[in-house]
């Protein structure tokens, strides 16, 4: 193994430690108000583990058999119905690497900045602790991701459209074996749900009853709207099918809720509030 394909599989490792040794010492002045340090240690080294994990298995450069080798009955038809008739090149801004990462910066910028402009003693504190999560939970995310897309290798819907795509995939096998399930969808789908758990806190401890009741419509439908958008892009673009989105979605939606559902945070009254978010609550109880 070369010294290129070594970092890249220590990407998930690096990436945690950074986050660690920048949030560990801002958390741990809280007490036990918020993360202590071997929380911090235990939520970051499961993350990176998991991120490593898939890494190395999405690396591997194997050529055993798909274990989904196409769409599933009637998906295609469903396929064309919400993205059109496949046209050989099409793609839109979303379509790359670079386009995973835009969702997750922009929420998290938005994050960071919820908490910083949350009128509370600690607020720097808050903000350390839900970028430290967010972050670390992306890395689960992705780890999950990369996991399961090594273990499955479906092939891109693109590559059973046209001789030309088929012609196209022997340059890249492995990223075109790599359709379940959609890292954009995962990775979106994580940093609204997450993005929309701390906004709904703030506002609960910020608005009054009717100011909160006329506006609570507002972060999800804005959050998990553009979410949506990112999943839809990937199947208009036939680099995956509605059942790799999906999936992805209802994956970056749990490992958001499990993250979470670890966070403390102080209200405006300066008592500590904990705000967990219960696993696999499915009512969208805004």
């Amino acid at each position: 193994m070369g010294i290129y394909s070594t970092l890249k599989i220590l990407q998930p490792l690096v990436a945690t430690l950074i986050i660690l040794l920048c949030g560990l010492p801002s958390l741990c002045l809280g007490g036990d108000d918020y993360l202590s340090g071997g929380e911090i240690t235990i939520i970051g080294t499961g993350s990176a583990a998991v991120g490593v994990l898939g890494h190395i298995v999405y690396q591997i450069d194997v050529e055993d058999k798909s274990r989904i080798k196409g769409p599933l009955p009637q998906e295609l038809s469903f396929h064309k119905f919400i993205a059109g008739n496949y046209v050989p090149g099409r793609t839109n801004i979303l379509d790359n690497k670079t386009g995973s990462a835009i969702t997750p910066i922009l929420f998290g910028s938005a994050l960071l900045g919820a908490d910083l402009t949350w009128p509370v003693a600690d607020k720097n504190k808050n903000a350390a602790q839900d970028i430290y999560l967010f972050f670390s939970g992306l890395i689960a995310t992705k780890g999950i991701t990369d996991f399961t897309k090594g273990m499955i290798r479906r092939p891109r819907p693109f590559t059973m459209m046209a001789d030309s795509a088929v012609a196209e995939s022997d340059k890249n096998y492995k990223y075109m074996r790599t359709s379940f399930f959609s890292g954009h969808s995962s990775s979106a789908f994580f940093s609204a749900s997450f993005l929309n758990l701390r906004i709904r806190s703030i506002m609960r401890n910020r608005l009054s009853g009717d100011e909160y009741r006329n506006w609570r419509w507002a972060p999800p439908t804005l959050f998990f709207g553009w979410a949506t958008y990112v999943a839809w892009s990937r199947v208009h673009a036939y680099q995956h099918y509605p059942s790799d989105v999906a999936v992805g979605a209802l994956v970056g939606y749990l490992v958001s809720e499990l993250f979470y559902s670890w966070a403390r945070h102080e209200n405006k009254t300066g008592a500590t509030a904990v705000f967990n978010a219960p696993m696999l609550q499915f009512s969208f109880r805004f």
